[in-house]
């Protein structure tokens, strides 16, 4: 009888089982942003990847000059989203600074902690602006690729911006 009974309960649970949807993993998608001095609006929109091709723009300084650039984030994931952005440091030829709003936020920034609160298929309301001054030492020709990487909240996902300041 208690065979039947175990039976029974198994046969009844995975009928259940059979017809249950399954739950999904949540999916967090971070899509940055970038605008520059040579584009006419924001490039990457719906583009994803770690290297920033197909949204790159890029800016030739002179020494002493500025480069700015602009930055927004979209959630494109099925869920409110925390990003965390991280952008490059400056060097000896290159000066880089971030602001939000007026605020430097450089710190934040390059440390990988300043972070993008976004629901469901929001859109930052304000960019993040990169500034990249060419400094004394550098020379013509002298690069600074600018990489800016937005990352979901549980790191399993990100999307990367470059913006390029090159010395004329």
């Amino acid at each position: 009888m208690r065979r039947i009974g175990v039976a029974i309960a198994l046969a009844v649970f995975l009928s259940l089982s059979a017809t249950m949807p399954a739950t999904a993993a949540v999916v967090f998608k971070p899509d940055a942003l970038i605008d520059g001095p040579n584009t006419s609006n924001y490039l990457g929109d719906g583009q994803y990847n770690d290297d920033g091709s197909q949204q790159t723009t890029n800016a030739r300084v002179s020494l002493g000059e500025v480069a700015r650039f602009r930055i927004k984030f979209q959630n494109d994931g099925e869920m409110t989203d925390d990003m965390l952005v991280k952008g490059c440091k400056g060097s000896r030829k290159f000066k880089v600074t971030y602001k939000l709003d007026g605020d430097k936020v450089t710190a934040a920034v390059t440390a990988g902690n300043h972070s993008v609160p976004l629901d469901t298929s929001e859109e930052s309301e304000k960019p993040l602006f990169l500034a990249v001054k060419v400094l004394e030492p550098a020379n013509k020709g002298d690069t600074k690729n600018c990489k800016v990487t937005a990352t979901a909240q549980d790191g399993s996902a990100s999307d990367t911006v470059l913006a390029t300041g090159k010395v004329r």
